[in-house]
């Protein structure tokens, strides 16, 4: 995890490609503000990683996902990819619906 300027965080490997940021990510995706994370990845030794684990930040437990958030934080993410999976999954139903009533 990188802290922003903004003080919000965002998973470093989504952040970085390689060792620079990646385009897409000129603006913190959470508020928008310019330039907010640095242009070259940080070195996060792995005793900062540790510590961060024993304050609280945890893994997403959704298979594929990498990111990482505070305990208290997790539970809204893990709502988020729910409602995201189901509002998907609506619309694709309701693309088969059209579909077959199309091919009729």
């Amino acid at each position: 995890m990188v802290y922003g300027s903004c003080q919000h965080r965002v998973c470093a490997d989504c952040l970085y490609d390689e060792n620079n940021r990646r385009p897409s990510m000129k603006a913190c995706p959470t508020c928008q503000r310019d330039n907010a994370f640095p242009l070259l990845r940080p070195n996060i030794p792995e005793d900062t990683l540790a510590i961060q684990r024993c304050l609280g930040v945890r893994a997403c437990t959704n298979k594929g996902c990498r990111m990482e958030f505070w305990e208290w934080e997790l539970e809204n993410h893990i709502r988020y990819i729910i409602i995201h999976v189901l509002t998907w999954l609506a619309n694709l139903m309701g693309e088969l619906t059209i579909y077959s009533f199309l091919e009729k």
